[in-house]
């Protein structure tokens, strides 16, 4: 009898040292909540996100790159030049930089929440492909701009889905793939 009587009691216990004291609860409150307004709402774009953040997107100078076996993503900075290694050609990563008005210079670290607001028929997938490689890019900022690291930027990114069938959008089949 006394071990059912000891679950029961642990679980009581747990429950009510849980609970709120009853005494300190207020009254609900009867103010409706208000949709959020445009200031609170997330950004709907790259471009919305910098400018919150006091930023705007631009491009420095490309100095020289060439291709590499570094696949590492470290940022070395030298005065105003700054290194990188980037993947190039097929799925091809192109760095995003932003400023500020101070002369800080961001390498923008995108970060979408991706929401997908519909789908679409694509019919047959066609895949043409192409390589990838890495590159190592220099670039030279501007005169008066320091370039201060990684900044994660989000926003919402409302997007409309593909979806492929095995089936063109007119019905008929799609043809086999090209062999090269």
């Amino acid at each position: 009898m006394r071990r059912l009587l000891l679950p029961a009691l642990l679980l009581a216990l747990s429950t009510s040292a849980c609970a709120a004291p009853t005494a300190s609860r207020g009254a609900p409150t009867t103010t409706p909540l208000s949709p959020p307004t445009a200031e609170m709402a997330n950004p709907t774009s790259l471009e919305e996100a910098l400018a919150r953040a006091g930023l705007v997107r631009f491009e420095p100078t490309l100095v020289s790159r060439e291709m590499t076996h570094d696949m590492g993503s470290s940022t070395r900075v030298e005065g105003r030049r700054v290194t990188m290694s980037v993947s190039a050609g097929w799925s091809a990563q192109t760095p995003i930089f932003a400023r500020g008005d101070d002369g800080r210079v961001v390498l923008v670290d995108a970060q979408p929440h991706t929401i997908v607001d519909r789908h679409v028929n694509g019919g047959c997938r066609h895949f043409f492909g192409g390589r990838m490689w890495f590159e190592t890019h220099v670039y030279e900022l501007p005169e008066g701009s320091s370039f201060v690291g990684s900044l994660p930027v989000r926003w919402d990114d409302h997007i409309e889905v593909v979806d492929y069938t095995a089936t063109e959008a007119d019905g008929s089949a799609c043809p086999p793939p090209a062999i090269d």
